[in-house]
């Protein structure tokens, strides 16, 4: 009985010393950038992940980088979780940064996927399968981890916690509801590069038109992705006190399109031959446009001028 009242007391003070973190983390929302050419595709990604699981904070690090020949083994690994969804693309250019402080790690990626446009009879052919990919490699920096940092979550004293009368545990993945004993698997095999929750429809996506594209448009959707540990105690009066607990991250998710486009499934079908002639227009219009509102700007001028004058003179 001492032993399980040890125990309980030991608990109850980690999550009080976990409490105290909570008013430092919050959430800070990422970008995952898709940009769309007429001879390559180009994505960005923006990664911002906070924990408050631990007590021992994230390895603090300060732009960590992979470039050129460093990158050589991770741009095999992009390539592969590509290929998995898309058989024939491949990543090329990648570059990686990330930094850490504290609780929170920022990571930026950038890369190109060649093999994804086809080009025929004047539609080009963009396939997007690939983009809710998952890179499964643990990707480091030297010794640092920039991909799989469930190497250190799973060390959180909230996970696989049986339920008392004091306390009642309930664990999460990406708000679905999860077993006890699967919150410690859940949480070593979390990763950053994880966009597997992508691969809803594009058709579903919230399209907008975007002028400043060649009247072409902007898809959009939103990315979540995390583990969450709910606690709720029960004092000794009744009161009930719920503490949350979490790592993740999300993302603000954009595909810019030239041109006019209709989409297939996962394929981006865009008219080169339509985008072509709205960008000639737009160069042959724009200078009309504004040689125009220069010479009805400097007639207005004048019949302005002309009648402060013939006032002046009838004074």
């Amino acid at each position: 009985m001492l032993s399980k009242v040890t125990r309980l007391a030991s608990l109850l003070l980690l999550l009080g010393l976990f409490s105290i973190q909570l008013s430092a983390i919050g959430e800070s929302r990422g970008d995952y950038d898709i940009s769309i050419s007429h001879s390559a595709v180009t994505v960005t990604i923006h990664t911002v992940f906070s924990q408050n699981m631990t007590l021992q904070p994230v390895p603090a690090y300060n732009n960590t980088s992979l470039s050129g020949s460093n990158a050589t083994s991770a741009e095999t690994a992009f390539t592969s979780a590509l290929g998995a969804l898309l058989p024939g693309v491949s990543a090329s250019g990648l570059t990686i940064t990330s930094s850490s402080v504290s609780n929170t790690t920022q990571m930026t990626v950038k890369f190109n996927v060649d093999g994804a446009i086809i080009t025929d009879r004047g539609v080009m052919k963009v396939n997007l399968a690939w983009r809710s990919f998952k890179v499964t490699s643990n990707i480091t920096a030297g010794v640092i981890p920039v991909n799989s940092v469930g190497s250190y979550l799973d060390h959180s004293p909230v996970l696989n916690n049986n339920s008392t009368s004091f306390i009642a545990w309930r664990y999460f993945v990406d708000g679905k509801s999860i077993a006890r004993d699967q919150s410690t698997v859940a949480a070593s095999s979390f990763q950053l590069l994880d966009f597997s929750l992508l691969s809803a429809p594009l058709d579903s996506w919230h399209s907008a038109v975007n002028i400043a594209a060649g009247y072409g448009s902007t898809l959009s959707s939103s990315l979540y992705h995390n583990i969450t540990v709910r606690e709720r105690l029960t004092e000794p009066g009744g009161d009930i006190i719920t503490t949350i607990f979490f790592a993740g991250y999300s993302h603000k998710v954009q595909i810019a399109v030239p041109g006019p486009s209709r989409i297939t499934g996962d394929t981006v079908l865009i008219d080169t031959g339509s985008f072509t002639g709205v960008m000639v227009a737009l160069v042959v219009l724009f200078p009309i446009v504004a040689a125009g509102a220069f010479f009805v700007e400097r007639n207005v001028t004048r019949q302005r001028g002309t009648g402060r004058a013939r006032r002046s003179r009838r004074k």
